[in-house]
């Protein structure tokens, strides 16, 4: 039941396909994305996910990937699109939000 998945990691035509672990955390995902993604860094960007009809599953803390990891693993699925998001809102280097933009950042939609 621990298997890897594969996150296919989106911005804008271009994908990364990264391996999501039991332990992999919030900061691994966004470093690995923005070490490729050159124009990005870390405290600006979002992530979100699809899962069954839950069509915006976000991707802001430890916990959001292990739940990511442990759901996808439950329905034997290996591979997951992350949809990332450039301007999101601000994520700090231990993948926790930063509370001064959590009210900033709602209602904010971004579209490619």
């Amino acid at each position: 039941m621990d298997g890897s998945i594969i996150g296919k990691c989106r911005f804008g035509c271009k994908t990364l396909s990264i391996l999501i672990c039991k332990d992999t955390q919030h900061s691994d995902i966004c470093s690995q994305i923005c070490s490729r993604f050159k124009e990005l860094q870390v405290d600006e960007i979002e992530l979100t996910y699809a899962v069954e009809e839950h069509s915006s599953c976000l991707l802001e803390i430890d916990m959001d990937v292990r739940v990511l990891h442990l759901s996808l693993c439950n329905e034997n699925i290996n591979a997951v699109d992350i949809n990332v998001i450039h301007g999101g809102s601000k994520v700090s280097g231990n993948g926790e939000q930063d509370k001064m933009d959590s009210s900033d950042s709602e209602g904010n939609t971004s579209t490619d």
